[in-house]
């Protein structure tokens, strides 16, 4: 199944250029304003919130399985003069190392798995976070308009063609994280920026929480 999912993505990012970054990346300087902090952005795709970390002098570490959105990302980052490190790999098998970053980015990443799969990659990513700083995620809502659309394969978990989607509950992010201090937590609706260059209005939850 993700097999066919990474093919999927890889070709949806050949030769898609420069997206607008998420709303969501705003959050990270509400609660953060220093500099020279390592970020992890998890499915980064082509580096729409990399690029405006690293232009906010993080020290930023890009994160996909596909490598045209990565491709995509290092030639537009080179054009901006912005350094910025690519980690070409697969969420669910790459060991991230332990308490490496400041600040654990996740927007629209996690929403792609089974819930064993989930819970067993939120396991890594909290452990790569080091104690006391942040960590930033935002995933698909149950209340979301495309809910109930597409094939249903299990519990809150779709699929349309090759795409797959989880959809979340508050209870079930906050169960992710119960061991983390859970500073601000909502459901709300807002816009995505999509590969086409159009853009959508999707239900979302969004969750910033610190490691104790």
């Amino acid at each position: 199944m993700y097999k066919d999912f990474q093919k999927f993505w890889d070709k949806k990012w050949n030769n898609v250029g420069l997206i607008e970054n998420n709303n969501f990346s705003l959050k990270v300087t509400k609660f953060i304003n220093e500099k020279w902090l390592k970020l992890i952005d998890i499915w980064a795709w082509n580096g729409r919130d990399s690029l405006y970390f690293a232009s906010l002098w993080f020290s930023v570490d890009s994160f996909d399985f596909s490598i045209n959105a990565l491709n995509n990302l290092s030639n537009i980052s080179k054009e901006k003069w912005l350094n910025i490190n690519t980690i070409l790999w697969n969420t669910i098998d790459f060991d991230f190392k332990i308490d490496c970053y400041d600040i654990v980015y996740a927007c629209n990443s996690l929403h792609y798995f089974s819930k064993e799969d989930t819970i067993k990659i939120c396991k890594k990513i909290k452990k790569s976070l080091k104690k006391w700083w942040y960590i930033f995620v935002r995933v698909k809502s149950i209340d979301d308009t495309d809910f109930w659309k597409w094939e249903k394969l299990w519990e809150n978990f779709y699929k349309n063609g090759d795409d797959i989607k989880h959809y979340f509950t508050l209870d079930f992010i906050k169960e992710l994280f119960f061991d983390f201090e859970i500073l601000e937590i909502q459901e709300l609706q807002d816009i995505h920026n999509k590969i086409e260059g159009t853009t959508s209005i999707n239900w979302f939850i969004d969750l910033v929480a610190r490691k104790r």
